[in-house]
């Protein structure tokens, strides 16, 4: 019995290793910058140590987007492999708009992803981004009551995950997650920046308790990586109005949860204005995070205002789906016209919803505005105009044009998608189930090879039981990642 329970004390003391947090470096500053760290713009007067920690003052200037001014960027080396997690304490009281201190994977000053604390329309958040060649978008904005508060970022592969804790809490909760930026050349550091604080008043944000872990495997499930074609990266979308069995908010949420999502898209139509909030408190007790909500296409129409209160009634903020329409230009200065009429009208949605924390995504639907490079073109004029961190849904069901051209396509899109909803791709434009197409598993060889990480959309769409249709997508899509991972090795094509 003694050597049984020896054999198993040392099983089990083996398993804890494996998953144990390896430290590789820690700093406290305690008197002093530990080993590795340098400067960027160092300004000496604006930076001190203290028994708290490392003090740094909000300067202006600006790290989001081609700016890239800030002073006092600290970097140090990031490890070169593994799954790696850095953490640090961050404190700060802005009063300016986006003042911030954060905590960035950094490859140079236009390839990073920033994890941070920030004052955003009047709420001090938690904001995570990602910013690849100046090309800005935010992952996930969360606003909290606490001043000060530990940020962690998880990489593995290409793929980061950012996740924060309150002062009185034991458990991590997740920001958001995105591939890493791709830069030309460069090497990954760490780094901790501060800046658009004002320029007459001294503002400090404080740092401290940074460390730098490694795994050879996550411990848990909060810090396992999702894959891109995981269970708990799938998206639900297009069920409400194709549903045949006419579900409610409760029976749908139980419906979703059985089948393992973990995300839900909200496509609504005028029946369910008045079960919003049941919707999304359905959604809440199942586990079920709502991504995505289906947007009116103009500011002024009323029910955007009733679901940007809902939102803010209940603290979620998913992003906002928002198409467009049009028949195709035929001169320059019509598509000049037509550009920046749609980015005026974008640009309106955007102002109303920022303060509820809403991101506007513009989706691939059809006609002139569903095509892909004249969305990108949408996006960067607004740019030039201050509006940034819009982004785009790609859709295969209204995709098929692109087919032939695809990875040029994708190429270009890339940067700005926030989310892809998959279907089966054939060139008579059938709505498919994933799988049943000829051409979705190269898109989808295309898109998995770019690195690009987000939710990956099942959608409802065909009709029928949605139980039933989103099971056959699942099946679909599980053979497509056998078939990607090995071909040949997802046997025969399943019937949906």
């Amino acid at each position: 019995m003694k050597t049984l329970y020896a054999v198993a004390f040392m099983a089990v003391s083996v398993i804890a290793a494996r998953c144990a947090e390896e430290v590789l470096f820690q700093d406290d500053f305690a008197g002093k910058l530990g080993a590795g760290w340098s400067w960027v713009r160092e300004h000496p007067g604006a930076w001190r140590l203290t028994s708290g920690g490392l003090e740094v003052r909000v300067e202006p200037g600006n790290m989001w987007g081609p700016q890239n001014d800030a002073r006092n960027v600290l970097v140090r080396p990031a490890p070169e492999a593994g799954e790696i997690g850095v953490s640090v304490q961050l404190e700060n009281h802005p009063t300016n708009q986006y003042e911030q201190v954060d905590l960035v994977w950094y490859y140079d000053d236009s390839n990073m992803v920033k994890l941070g604390l920030e004052l955003v329309d009047g709420k001090l958040s938690v904001v995570m981004g990602r910013e690849e060649r100046d090309q800005c978008r935010t992952i996930g904005i969360i606003p909290v009551q606490s001043t000060r508060l530990h940020v962690r970022l998880l990489t593995k592969g290409k793929q980061i995950r950012g996740q924060f804790r309150l002062p009185d809490a034991k458990d991590w909760r997740d920001v958001g997650e995105c591939a890493l930026p791709v830069p030309k050349d460069g090497a990954a550091k760490l780094s901790l920046q501060s800046y658009q604080g004002p320029a007459q008043a001294e503002h400090w944000a404080r740092v401290g308790e940074f460390q730098v872990s490694q795994w050879d495997r996550a411990p848990t499930d909060s810090t396992a990586l999702r894959g891109l074609f995981d269970r708990q990266n799938l998206t639900a979308w297009c069920v409400v109005p194709f549903d045949a069995k006419k579900r409610g908010p409760e029976e749908r949420a139980e419906m979703l949860q059985r089948l393992g999502f973990r995300y839900f898209a909200y496509d609504w139509r005028a029946k369910d204005v008045p079960t919003f909030g049941a919707e999304v408190e359905a959604m809440k007790k199942r586990g079920i995070n709502l991504l995505a909500w289906w947007f009116p296409t103009e500011a002024a129409d009323p029910t955007a205002r009733i679901i940007l209160e809902v939102i803010k009634r209940h603290g979620i903020h998913p992003q906002l789906w928002v198409m467009g329409s049009g028949s195709p230009t035929r001169t320059e200065l019509e598509q000049k016209e037509r550009v920046d009429q749609e980015a005026e009208r974008i640009g309106k949605l955007v102002e109303l919803a920022r303060p509820y924390g809403c991101q506007v995504e513009l989706y691939n639907h059809n006609g002139w505005f569903g095509q892909p490079d004249n969305e990108v073109a949408v996006i960067e004029r607004m740019k030039q105009k201050g509006v940034s961190g819009v982004g785009m849904v790609y859709n295969f069901s209204h995709a098929h044009h692109d087919v032939a051209d695809f990875p040029a396509i994708w190429k270009r899109i890339r940067p700005y998608v926030v989310a892809v909803n998959v279907t089966g791709m054939v060139m008579d434009e059938r709505l498919l189930p994933p799988s049943q197409g000829e051409h979705e598993l190269e898109m989808l060889r295309t898109i998995q090879e770019s690195g690009w990480h987000g939710p990956i959309g099942l959608i409802a769409e065909q009709g029928g039981d949605a139980e039933v249709t989103l099971s056959n997508n699942l099946r679909g899509l599980d053979w497509l990642r056998k078939e990607l991972e090995r071909p040949s090795s997802g046997g025969q094509r399943p019937r949906c």
